[in-house]
């Protein structure tokens, strides 16, 4: 569990750097005379300043003379027949809410507000995105061999930002690494009462509200108290698996030359990073082929250069290969990465980003490029070092793209 700050002069809490993006975490809002529902996270990317943020306010807790407690690394404040408590667990932050009686109100809101560039990614039943894309598959038993998408994953959202990659200075520090542009994830939140018997909610984010559904038939039949339990996950990687072999996937970078880009060009190697898991298989035995596609006309092209790593050299997580390609500002390019493992498995979201895909036979990025396009965001991206000169102030611009192709 997290280390807990007091903040005396405004009757906060802070949790601080906090996963992969280093996340930190403000509970309680800014008033100095008494401590309300409010929850902060901002999100520094590595860069030591907040690059993008959220704010959840549950505003129908009316808060009078109540005043919190804490134990045990949990801040709680009781408000009629509800507690609020907040805590943190592995790599999860938890706002959970107690009933002592079922609830008149079986929806509850909470205002959602979050900076320009922050967005929030419905994750469907697998079922349901076959509809719409069928990954190549001939059958939905065919697409659901290939996908699993866990339970807590299935109406969850993830939370992505307009940016990915990383950038780092000339000593090898980072001057910001947004990874692959995930910045957390909010699973699908779920009620438990005191006998150990639990439901789904619903759980819907929209107009800057974030809403949950209670289930009815369960709050009336529930032994109290009832707990319900959201999560907002901090992770970075992508939260439904992908394990069919011999799979070559891309993504997307633009590295543009606006006022926010630090660089104008980058050194003459660049990484490229590729998320594996191991879903407790010993079949680590076959190859990944990581590389850079150049563009054109806003699909990948050919291989600039890639870089095969067999499995002494690869373990589950996140794994890296460098290739001969420097990056220049104002070009497009597009990590990649193929691989064929038996029981290891590629991470994404699904999003409405247009990333690529193409079925091969062997784990080898097929040149020049002919595969399709998905709406997945798989847990791949490039990092470079700067060329040249001190460590620049500014980010480097890698826009998702939209489902026509354009800026979301």
């Amino acid at each position: 569990m997290a280390d807990l700050i007091y903040i005396p002069n405004k009757i906060q809490y802070a949790i601080n750097g906090l996963g992969a993006v280093k996340s930190n975490i403000l509970i309680g809002g800014s008033l100095p005379e008494k401590f309300v529902p409010n929850v902060n996270v901002s999100y520094s990317c590595f860069s030591g300043k907040e690059k993008f943020f959220l704010n959840l306010n549950r505003r129908s807790i009316d808060i009078v003379d109540q005043k919190e407690s804490v134990q045990d690394g949990q801040v709680s404040i009781v408000t009629g027949n509800e507690t609020d408590i907040f805590y943190t667990v592995e790599d999860k932050f938890k706002w959970d809410i107690q009933f002592k009686i079922k609830p008149a109100n079986l929806i509850l809101e909470w205002d959602l507000l979050h900076s320009e560039g922050v967005y929030f990614f419905y994750q469907d039943t697998l079922e349901n995105e076959y509809l719409r894309y069928k990954d190549g598959c001939d059958s939905l038993d065919e697409y659901l061999d290939v996908h699993h998408r866990p339970d807590d994953i299935v109406g969850s959202y993830a939370v992505f930002c307009n940016r990915k990659n990383a950038l780092r200075a000339k000593n090898r520090s980072y001057i910001v690494n947004y990874f692959a542009g995930k910045l957390g994830h909010i699973t699908r939140p779920f009620v438990l009462d005191s006998q150990g018997k639990r439901a789904w909610c619903v759980l819907n984010i929209s107009e800057n509200k974030l809403r949950i559904s209670l289930p009815s038939t369960f709050m009336e039949n529930a032994s109290y108290p009832v707990r319900l339990d959201p999560v907002l996950g901090y992770d970075n990687i992508g939260g439904t698996l992908y394990g069919t072999d011999g799979i070559a996937k891309a993504s997307l970078l633009n590295v543009d030359n606006s006022a926010q880009v630090a660089p104008s060009n980058g050194g003459p190697t660049t990484d490229v990073y590729f998320y594996l898991d191991d879903q407790g298989g010993s079949d680590w035995d076959k190859e990944v082929d990581a590389g850079i596609y150049n563009d054109s006309g806003g699909s990948p092209n050919n291989v600039l250069d890639s870089t095969t790593k067999t499995s002494s050299f690869i373990s589950p997580g996140w794994n890296f290969v460098t290739v001969n390609v420097q990056i220049v500002s104002g070009n497009t390019y597009y990590p990649a990465f193929a691989w064929a493992f038996g029981n290891g498995n590629a991470r994404y979201d699904g999003v409405p980003t247009q990333a690529s895909g193409h079925k091969t036979g062997a784990p080898t990025l097929p040149d020049p490029w002919n595969g399709s396009s998905s709406p997945f965001a798989f847990s791949n991206y490039l990092s470079y070092v700067e060329a040249g000169g001190n460590a620049p102030t500014g980010t480097i611009n890698g826009p998702l793209v939209g489902p026509l192709g354009g800026p979301i």
